[in-house]
């Protein structure tokens, strides 16, 4: 079974393909935004979930180097549904930019 297009010709002009449609810029944006975002919330929630297991450790009368250990392991663990969040939602407004269909509106249904 056999075409009559040739595997060298090069795409239709109405393809768009995602490296158009996102600059340098715009990719070093995003990765800044995600980098304090991602670092203030994980550090907000590595905080509290670390003054929590360490006040409940210190309330059981464990040892400082117990508490410690488990405040950093219970602060770095919050922080990464954190940083997992932030980096899907820089990643999908980023794909969004790629893929955008020029002259399509935001949200509506096509």
């Amino acid at each position: 079974m056999t075409t009559d297009q040739s595997p060298y010709v090069s795409p239709s002009a109405n393809a768009h393909h995602p490296s158009s449609g996102v600059s340098e810029m715009a990719i070093a944006k995003n990765w800044m935004i995600f980098i304090l975002v991602a670092t203030i919330r994980g550090a907000l929630a590595g905080m509290f979930a670390g003054a929590i297991v360490g006040f409940t450790f210190g309330m059981l009368g464990a040892s400082m180097q117990v508490i410690q250990l488990a405040s950093g392991l219970s602060g770095f663990v919050a922080g990464l549904p954190v940083s997992y969040l932030t980096y899907r939602w820089r990643v999908k407004r980023l794909l969004h930019q790629a893929f955008e269909v020029p002259g399509e509106m935001v949200g509506m249904p096509v």
